[in-house]
């Protein structure tokens, strides 16, 4: 008896660590493989920000557009296509055709028990529709709240979120039945057992995640209590394109902030 098969299909890359959603649905993928389930993932070079591509960008220099590179994950393999530019919308037809072709052969090849995405575009909507004419369930993953409409849910079997806010949001805006799953979590990977409590730290620096929030409480913090510091992590944010936001929108010039340490995207949280 063959294990269960899964294929993660989209056009992102699931090795972006300033992707969220990609961070997250790597790490269900890795559940589902502790579990018995055999994974396939189809991917693309595009990512939310190009500090989520650091470590790869050596291992994709000798390949050109529409090239199919093998990358190494620990127990996942990662096959994705070369793309010219790092982000979706700058995806040419040519590259939109190649990878659906190949999506279409890996379904026929690999036949899979059930497609798991996320991706709410045009060119997404033929990933679900794909699977439905193979008669193969799909289920999509939405953690934003960005989906508007109803064609990127057509013909799909199952949605899936990580929190209860975001099914009631799609309940209340489309009458949608989403499923909270939760999110996992690998606590080896963020926890060192030896709290130092040092430091305030924020993550992914723009204002949809509370940037101008923690520009002005660095402000306050200066004056009132400049031994504290905030540790400060880029991910698809960055820290000046904020503080740049922030004095556009608010007027206020909180340049120079030495109470604030800025460090890189990092896949490993630990050190943080």
């Amino acid at each position: 008896m063959r294990k269960p098969r899964i294929l993660w299909a989209n056009y992102y890359c699931l090795l972006d660590t300033s992707s969220g959603a990609s961070l997250s649905a790597r790490q269900m993928l890795l559940q589902l493989l502790k579990r018995g389930v055999d994974i396939k993932i189809l991917g693309a070079t595009n990512f939310d920000s190009p500090r989520g591509a650091q470590k790869l960008i050596d291992q994709l220099q000798p390949y050109g557009s529409g090239d199919y590179v093998q990358l190494a994950d620990g127990p996942l393999t990662h096959r994705v296509m070369v793309t010219r530019s790092t982000r979706v919308p700058e995806m040419s037809a040519a590259e939109i055709d190649k990878w659906h072709h190949q999506y279409q052969q890996t379904l026929d090849e690999y036949q899979p028990d059930l497609v798991f995405y996320y991706g709410g575009k045009a060119h997404d909507y033929l990933i679900a529709s794909e699977a439905r004419a193979r008669n193969i369930p799909s289920v999509i993953y939405l953690v934003n709240g960005n989906y508007h409409g109803s064609r990127w849910y057509r013909d799909v079997d199952l949605i899936v979120t990580d929190t209860q806010a975001t099914a009631d949001l799609y309940k209340q805006r489309l009458g949608l039945t989403v499923h909270a799953v939760g999110t996992f979590i690998t606590g080896d990977r963020v926890f060192t057992g030896v709290p130092q409590r040092q430091n305030l730290l924020f993550v992914n620096p723009s204002p949809a995640k509370g940037g101008f929030i923690v520009v002005l409480l660095a402000k306050l913090l200066l004056a009132r209590r400049p031994d504290i510091t905030i540790e400060v992590v880029e991910s698809r944010g960055g820290w000046q394109q904020t503080l740049d936001k922030v004095r556009d929108a608010l007027q206020i010039d909180a340049a120079g902030l030495p109470n604030v340490k800025v460090s890189q995207n990092a896949q490993d949280m630990r050190r943080f």
